[in-house]
């Protein structure tokens, strides 16, 4: 019986029509800046909120730090109350803002009225002129100030805010955010505990913790933990957000481990504290608070990192944290993780020192619920056959990883990894990078980056994909693709893009292609091939997106 070829997805009306319609207003805010006002009225009373907001989502994207002041003008065009999303990360962790970027992003909230905002992520880059002098960032909050006064606030389910919160910012959030679930102000010098304490607390100033004015730290959890239950159910005497929030992050803050104590006391949902929190550890701050409550303190937090987890403080933990599903710490702690029954997402810093029998033990002896699994600062690769039967429920991994799949005996009857949907890799041969293209079923996203060894002459090539795609049972699920190589280590070429694009019906993005075996010339026609079948794909090529939104036509390449 003959198969039919997978049908290739091509992009929706809808989205055809979109993009239309943002290159034509991309082209004239670039074109004429002095035209956003008129061109803010007619989008106003032209198109409702919900094309308003995908037009805003596209543009902030493929946003990067050459096209900010764009992407400001296509903000002043689409903003008003009722958009609920915006987000100026780009979808990575590189901040794209400069300070003074970021001042006139608050400015247009202000000015335009983004008092509708669900989720704000603003990320900020500072120059080396602003180390050292973060009070030059404050100024351009004084808009971010009267926005959340006028009802922003009072809408946010998440808020990021890189480098640029300051206390008044969580003050205000404390008086009015009623929803907020996730704040995010990592890398915000100018907020302190005091801060902390205006966010969570009426009175403030009433039931401060300061260093100074206690013996010891011991002295001040003692104190806050009498304070905590002067506050009869429901808790009177903090804000309304205390029973919101979920996680809240505050690494490279000038917060202590006295705001560490605030929020583990009186925000009752925390899930998360977010990642490391230098100069003191989460864990410690459990355990006096565990010793101030006779062992009787029960947290509902499901994440913790904590670098230094002997088998005493595990034990400890473990009886505190009864949720506790997600840990990060290092490998040197891995025999005494078995005390944790609930872990399924499990990220391991080996410390350039290879822990691959301490981790093959662990697997074999923890049930086997480890959904997620990320490997840091490996210098030798652990095997996938290992990872492949000892973690058969993974859903995400990232690390190092050498060896194959389907050559043993025992191997042959299983799919290798059946619900794994994210794979972000290290390998050191395209045997490995083969067993993961063929044998994984569910495999969503693929991110591989080849390390050659000296004098090796074996190279990625077409031939590879081409076989790969055909020992496949079914078409792959991929949606990305990203293959880094060595120039001397990669030998694909534009036959390897056309082979997954029609082999992988679901692919949306593939790249970079830089270090690939192909020309300019030939990126011209492949780009020219996706616009020509309205393919639902964009390649990667030196870290532009072909074809582009709009940021730049094909006749420009």
């Amino acid at each position: 019986m003959k198969i039919m070829p997978p049908l290739l997805p091509v992009q929706s009306l809808y989205k055809t029509c979109l993009l239309v319609i943002f290159n034509n207003l991309h082209c004239l805010v670039r074109q004429n800046p002095d035209s956003v006002e008129s061109l803010r009225a007619l989008f106003q009373s032209s198109f409702h909120r919900g094309i308003r907001q995908n037009l805003l989502d596209i543009a902030t994207k493929h946003s990067s730090s050459s096209n900010v002041f764009t992407l400001l003008d296509l903000l002043r065009v689409l903003l008003d109350k009722s958009i609920k999303r915006l987000d100026l990360s780009a979808r990575d962790e590189n901040a794209i803002l400069q300070a003074d970027q970021c001042a006139r992003l608050f400015e247009y909230l202000d000015q335009y009225e983004g008092v509708g905002l669900q989720e704000l992520v603003v990320k900020v880059r500072l120059s080396n002129s602003y180390r050292g002098g973060f009070e030059s960032v404050s100024p351009g909050n004084f808009s971010l100030h009267r926005v959340l006064c006028h009802g922003l606030a009072a809408s946010l389910h998440t808020l990021v805010l890189h480098s640029v919160c300051d206390n008044e910012t969580l003050h205000l959030l404390g008086r009015h955010a009623v929803h907020l679930s996730h704040l995010d102000v990592s890398s915000s010098w100018l907020v302190d505990d005091r801060g902390l304490h205006q966010l969570l607390l009426q009175n403030p100033e009433g039931c401060y913790f300061d260093s100074d004015a206690f013996d010891s730290v011991e002295a001040i959890f003692t104190s806050m933990w009498a304070i905590s239950h002067t506050f009869s159910e429901p808790r009177i005497g903090v804000n309304l957000c205390c029973s919101s929030l979920k996680e809240v992050r505050i690494q490279d803050t000038n917060t202590s481990e006295i705001g560490v104590a605030l929020l583990l006391l009186f925000v009752p949902n925390l899930r998360s504290l977010g990642g490391f929190i230098y100069y003191r550890s989460a864990g410690e701050a459990i355990i006096s608070l565990l010793r101030q409550s006779q062992n009787t303190l029960k947290l509902s937090l499901t994440e913790l990192w904590d670098t230094h987890m002997p088998a005493l403080k595990a034990s400890v933990l473990s009886h505190a944290l009864p949720n506790l599903s997600s840990l990060y710490t290092r490998a040197t702690w891995l025999p005494t993780l078995n005390v944790f029954p609930r872990l399924y997402s499990l990220t391991i810093d080996f410390d350039f020192i290879d822990f691959s029998l301490s981790l093959e033990r662990f697997l074999r002896v923890v049930p086997q619920m480890l959904k997620k699994l990320v490997l840091v600062d490996q210098v030798h690769a652990v095997d996938l056959a290992m990872i492949g039967e000892l973690c058969p429920g993974l859903e995400e991994v990232s690390a190092k990883l050498d060896g194959t799949w389907g050559s043993g005996s025992k191997q042959k009857p299983f799919a290798l990894l059946p619900s794994l949907h994210t794979c972000r890799v290290r390998i050191l041969n395209q045997e490995t990078f083969r067993s993961l293209l063929v044998h994984t079923q569910k495999l969503r996203v693929l991110e591989v980056v080849m390390e050659s060894k000296p004098f090796d002459e074996e190279k990625l090539d077409d031939e590879v994909i081409s076989s790969a795609l055909l020992e496949r049972i079914l078409p792959p699920q991929l949606t990305r693709l990203n293959i880094t190589v060595s120039n001397s280590w990669c030998n694909l070429s534009f036959l390897s893009v056309y082979l997954l694009a029609q082999g992988c019906p679901q692919l949306k993005l593939l790249g970079d292609l830089n270090l690939w075996r192909v020309q300019r010339r030939q990126l011209v026609e492949l780009t020219q091939e996706i616009l020509a079948r309205n393919w639902d794909l964009q390649l990667m090529f030196r870290g532009e997106l072909y074809p582009t939104t709009a940021w730049r036509k094909v006749t420009d390449i």
